[in-house]
């Protein structure tokens, strides 16, 4: 008597939704993945320890068409090093907007580009896919013509329900732009 479903076909099957899976997992983590998660060993509380080092030039390397050049962003990550180090423990900052109000531009022009660009990175994808589907949502196809401006105020809205806005300055700002207009308070 055989199995309805048979060992060789759950095999099969495993295996195919295994495979699935860790390429899903690889995709996830892909190599713009860990230079992001190396982007946070560069923070005051973390360029001391022993891999941040490496780290750094791994983030060095996938932006160094913004950047002075390797050697110059290795001399500096060691000043950064020295010069976190010597900062009291409660002055480290664990955050990306502390980390750049704590330190002078000129003396680290690389790392300050370096933490602005993992300022601007994303966290999740969920903000991305959050505006996209405003975006569905405005732009059906009865309003095709829709200009860039009015598309991007109309998702704005859509996307931040929980602002409240002052409707009668917005009317009588509309009001001054369009005077041919007529106006009902005469």
């Amino acid at each position: 008597m055989s199995p309805a479903f048979p060992s060789y076909r759950r095999t099969r099957l495993y295996t195919t939704l295994h495979w699935e899976r860790a390429g899903c997992l690889r995709q996830r983590f892909s190599e713009s993945q860990k230079v992001a998660m190396h982007l946070a060993q560069l923070l005051p509380e973390h360029c001391k320890d022993a891999k941040a080092v490496d780290c750094a030039i791994d983030v060095f390397r996938q932006y160094e068409d913004r950047l002075a050049g390797m050697d110059a962003c290795r001399a500096e990550f060691e000043r950064w090093q020295h010069w976190c180090s010597r900062l009291e423990p409660q002055q480290r900052s664990n955050s990306i907007s502390g980390a750049l109000a704590l330190f002078d531009a000129t003396l680290f022009p690389n790392m300050r580009t370096v933490l602005k660009i993992f300022a601007t990175l994303p966290v999740t994808t969920c903000t991305a896919e959050r505006s996209f589907s405003a975006l569905r949502l405005v732009k059906t196809h009865l309003r095709p013509t829709m200009g860039n401006n009015r598309l991007t105020g109309l998702a704005l809205l859509s996307v931040h329900k929980t602002v409240k806005q002052n409707y009668d300055s917005l009317i009588a700002e509309y009001m001054s732009k369009f005077s041919t207009r007529a106006r009902l308070t005469e």
